[in-house]
Parts: C-alpha cells; sequence; structure tokens
C-alpha cells in the first residue's frame, strides 16, 4: 500500500497523517515494519524538523488488535522524549501536528565588544 506520494504505509489509515506532513512541506521519517514482531510499537512516522530531538508520531485506531494496541501503548509509554498521538477513537480529525523549528539560515554570530 502506498500514500499518493508513493510513500510506502502499513495501514490504509496512516495516509492521513503522511499526506499532512507532506502538504505542510515537513522533514520526517516513515518506519517501515516489514515482518518485525514489535511492528505495532514502532511510531508511525517521526518528525525530523521539531526541535533538538526527533518527534515521534502515533495512531491508535479501532482497528488495532488488543494486542497491537498494548504494544503501541507501551511503547508512548516508555520513550525518552514526548510525542504526538492520535487516538482515533476519541478524535475524528487529525490532530494539530508539533510546530516545526524556525532555522536561520545565514546568520552571522555577534562580534564581541572589544576592550
Amino acid at each position: 500500500m502506498l500514500a499518493s506520494t508513493w510513500i510506502p504505509l502499513d495501514q490504509a489509515y496512516e495516509h492521513l497523517l503522511i499526506d499532512e506532513l507532506v502538504r505542510q512541506e515537513r522533514r520526517f521519517l516513515k518506519p517501515l515494519r516489514f515482518e518485525s514482531k514489535r511492528g505495532p510499537a514502532f511510531p508511525n512516522a517521526v518528525l525530523l524538523d521539531s526541535g533538538d530531538a526527533e518527534t515521534p508520531l502515533d495512531i491508535l485506531t479501532p482497528f488495532m488488535s488488543d494486542r497491537d494496541r498494548a504494544m503501541k501503548q507501551h511503547a508512548i509509554a516508555n520513550r525518552s522524549v514526548g510525542g504526538w498521538v492520535w487516538d482515533m477513537q476519541a478524535q475524528q480529525e487529525l490532530p494539530p501536528l508539533p510546530r516545526a523549528a524556525t532555522v536561520q539560515y545565514g546568520a552571522t554570530p555577534a562580534k564581541s565588544p572589544q576592550s
């Protein structure tokens, strides 16, 4: 399964998140689960432009098995960095994504005053 941008998807519902990331021109990674037994614990995407640390983006869906939901919730609770979670049972619409960090290119460092 692919998004409209040819990004591989693990589940059909991921296209809403991926399409929004692309629309906002965000920098992100899309982890691929393939045949991993720990696949449900992977974030659905990871933002690379939200500051000093990467931001995991997770989707909880009513279509997940109880086992997969428990694995995902455990992974979210045990991450060392905060993340973004969309619980589709609680929210129908995609919640706002974390803001992109402002990057200033070409800025010259301030000179120190000479005595």
